[in-house]
């Protein structure tokens, strides 16, 4: 009798077992699914997230390509909206060379500054054109204000005076402008060329 219940306690007890491993076995199988199918859902994620990421730095560039469009588009109508002042040649009915500053930009040139070499005005002392000397020496000591078109100009040379033309010529020319445009200040030096110029060639210098 004992003997039989030991065998059937031994079988139970089997049993038990093979049920728990057969359990144990089919959780650890959906646990392994469960596993699997979280990795697939976490590597979806981290395609969406790498997609997401691109199409974010897709937009940042457009956006860093459009503020640059719109700063360049400003610059360009500051550029284009700014007085505009530079040294001018010109000849006069054939024969009088004249030292012209003409603003051709759109806007007034504000706090104009004129500086000519001193050398070069000493040719234009006590000749024909002593004025033209006393007007530019006053452009180099003044600051001035120049209207949109407004024009500051002095004759310089009679271009059959053969004697004053070479002294001119000979003598280095450097002219140093500088003004304000709204609240911007600009500078440049020009070195303008009097042997260039012949009767009836105006020439634009700068």
């Amino acid at each position: 009798m004992t003997a039989w219940l030991m065998v059937v306690l031994t079988a139970a007890y089997a049993l038990t077992s093979m049920a728990m491993y057969f359990s144990n076995r089919q959780m650890a199988h959906a646990a392994q699914r469960q596993a699997i199918a979280a990795i697939k859902q976490a590597e979806a994620a981290a395609q969406q997230i790498a997609v997401a990421q691109l199409q974010l730095e897709a937009v940042q560039k457009q956006t860093e390509a459009a503020l640059k469009q719109i700063d360049e588009t400003k610059r360009q109508f500051k550029e284009n909206m700014r007085a505009r002042v530079a040294p001018q040649l010109e000849v006069v009915k054939d024969r009088i060379l004249y030292l012209t500053f003409h603003n051709i930009g759109r806007t007034i040139a504000t706090n104009l500054k004129i500086e000519i070499s001193p050398e070069w005005l000493e040719c234009l002392k006590n000749g024909p054109f002593n004025q033209s000397y006393i007007q530019l020496n006053r452009l180099r000591e003044e600051e001035q204000c120049l209207l949109i078109d407004g024009k500051c100009t002095a004759q310089i040379c009679d271009l059959f005076d053969a004697e004053s033309f070479r002294r001119l010529c000979e003598t280095p020319l450097e002219i140093k402008v500088s003004f304000t445009s709204g609240k911007e200040l600009f500078e440049k030096v020009y070195s303008p060329s009097i042997a260039l110029m012949k009767p009836s060639a105006p020439m634009l210098v700068g």
